[in-house]
């Protein structure tokens, strides 16, 4: 154990003695992984803890110590009442210049937004970045870092968190993506799920939300019948599982839409066959319809 205590960054980390000395703390009745970060943090800091744990990780990940380790730091950050911004500067993020993404305490700051707020981490990472970068510099920035599996997800939470701050409309980067140009195969594109996800944050934002952006939205661009028959036939033809789950999330959508609407199965089969008769989706879109209506009816 003095062996042990006599270690330094990743070296402690990677101590084969690390696993025994967590057993004899745990029947002390104290947290280990509160006491190893204590004390790395007194001998290196907080950047130089979190570079200890990366430069540790296959090791610790096998032993089970990652994650708690690196829970330990965040929850010594939450009560302290750091934001964002201060975890930012701690983390000399401020010196990274355009490789924030790639920085090993990137994914530290950003696990630490999450815990503070979950549903809106980007927003508060973005408010942090646009500090420091130029709108076009984090475009270029973020671009890049979609190109990596391991910053991807986030770095397309902040496009989005961007295009909002810039004003664009679901319109706009409806445009963006090209989907005006998909035509039925829209639903097999992974752009839609990006589009999807813009126009919910936009609702979110809104001083009264609406029930059903997405849908409403998609009826601009296709006229309602026409985007029933195409939600029909995808759902048939889905190459994926997640295609199919995503139009079958779309059609219930839809078709919740109509309920409120107060339209029933005998007026879709009217509106369904007027706006083009010899479709040959038309009676599957009002089958489909009706067992939703029954399905929801008996529910209730």
């Amino acid at each position: 154990l003095r062996k042990l205590h006599a270690d330094t960054g990743d070296e402690i980390l990677k101590n084969p003695l690390l696993n025994l000395w967590f057993s004899y703390v745990e029947k002390l009745k104290q947290d280990p992984n509160e006491l190893l970060y204590m004390k790395l943090k007194t001998q290196v800091g907080d950047a130089g803890f979190v570079k200890a744990l990366v430069a540790a990780r296959r090791d610790l990940s096998a032993q089970g110590l990652f994650d708690a380790l690196r829970k330990a730091q965040l929850n010594n950050w939450v009560r302290a009442g750091s934001s964002v911004d201060d975890i930012y500067n701690l983390l000399k993020l401020n010196k990274e210049g355009d490789k924030i993404f790639e920085s090993p305490m990137f994914g530290t700051w950003t696990s630490y937004a999450m815990k503070l707020d979950k549903a809106n981490a980007d927003e508060l990472l973005f408010s942090v970045m646009k500090k420091h970068y130029s709108a076009e510099s984090l475009e270029n920035m973020i671009i890049q870092a979609k190109d990596r599996v391991t910053t991807k997800n986030i770095a397309s939470k902040l496009e989005e968190e961007l295009w909002r701050n810039q004003g664009k409309t679901a319109d706009d980067v409806f445009d963006i993506l090209k989907l005006e140009k998909k035509g039925d195969g829209i639903f097999e594109d992974p752009a839609l799920s990006t589009w999807i996800s813009y126009v919910n944050k936009l609702n979110k934002h809104k001083e009264t939300p609406e029930k059903f952006a997405v849908i409403s939205e998609l009826e601009e661009h296709f006229q309602r019948m026409d985007l029933a028959r195409m939600l029909y036939d995808a759902k048939r033809e889905a190459k994926t599982r997640d295609v199919k789950q995503l139009v079958s999330d779309l059609q219930d959508e839809q078709f919740e839409k109509w309920m409120a609407e107060d339209l029933n199965p005998i007026i879709i089969g009217v509106l369904v066959e007027s706006t083009d008769r010899k479709h040959p989706s038309n009676l599957g879109v009002t089958l489909d319809y009706h067992d939703f209506v029954s399905a929801r009816t008996k529910s209730e």
